[in-house]
């Protein structure tokens, strides 16, 4: 029997360098490419079955520069159902990077809710990490971001997970429609701050967060685990 597949329209963004278009690569094709042309920007598409439901992802690898974006692009970013901004862990200027991104974004959705993932890309490379897991998990939290998480391109480690949450996330929005009270329509056109998720504890769910454990990472690389700085607070967050 013949299964229609629901297209979702998944933007991906990031710092020149950032790993953006090697994760897409892996994820879509398969293979791990440290050479890439970063001024060519691709959609692609993905057949995929998540949750036992078929899906046609279009994913765009958008060239995003410090200069701002296209008319083109910006309309193909507004017509996005999620949108996921990457930074390297082991560039904490990709990183710093990331709230200017949000910002930009959010001026160009103009007050219409979309969910944006953060996403910590060569999570592999823990021995040159710049950028710990909680600071991620942190600043996701303070720009009330839909979820974080860390991969890895090259050992795969949760490339299926990034996509699998973004698609969960623009389906969470077409399942529950944007709430019309006043405090949420503030909070959807407002400036990115502080967010008032309190912490949770690994392993626990408080607040709609749930924490669970980023180990994956050294089982996947053995070698790295000795070198596992103490900054890191070796988890993944989904903020739901």
């Amino acid at each position: 029997m013949f299964m229609e597949s629901k297209p979702v329209r998944i933007s991906v963004m990031g710092q020149l360098g950032s790993g953006k278009s090697t994760l897409v690569l892996q994820y879509v094709q398969s293979q791990f490419v440290e050479e890439i042309d970063s001024n060519v920007q691709d959609l692609y598409k993905k057949e995929v079955v998540i949750d036992g439901q078929h899906y046609q992802l279009n994913i765009l690898d958008i060239v995003d520069t410090d200069y701002g974006l296209d008319l083109k692009t910006e309309n193909m970013l507004r017509e996005s159902q999620v949108i996921l901004i990457v930074y390297s862990v082991v560039s904490e200027t990709s990183f710093d990077s990331v709230l200017m991104r949000v910002v930009h974004v959010r001026s160009i959705l103009e007050g219409r809710h979309v969910p944006i993932i953060l996403v910590g890309s060569k999570a592999d490379l823990e021995n040159s990490r710049q950028v710990s897991s909680s600071s991620g998990l942190q600043l996701a939290r303070e720009l009330g971001l839909s979820a974080f998480l860390e991969c890895s391109a090259k050992t795969k480690y949760q490339i299926n997970e990034v996509f699998e949450t973004a698609v969960r996330q623009a389906l969470a929005e077409v399942v529950e429609p944007t709430r019309s009270t006043e405090a949420d329509s503030q909070r959807d056109t407002e400036q990115p701050r502080e967010s008032s998720i309190p912490e949770a504890a690994e392993g626990q769910t408080e607040a709609g967060i749930q924490i669970e454990p980023l180990n994956a990472v050294q089982e996947a690389n053995p070698a790295s685990r000795p070198a596992a700085r103490a900054s890191s607070s070796n988890r993944c967050c989904i903020i739901v």
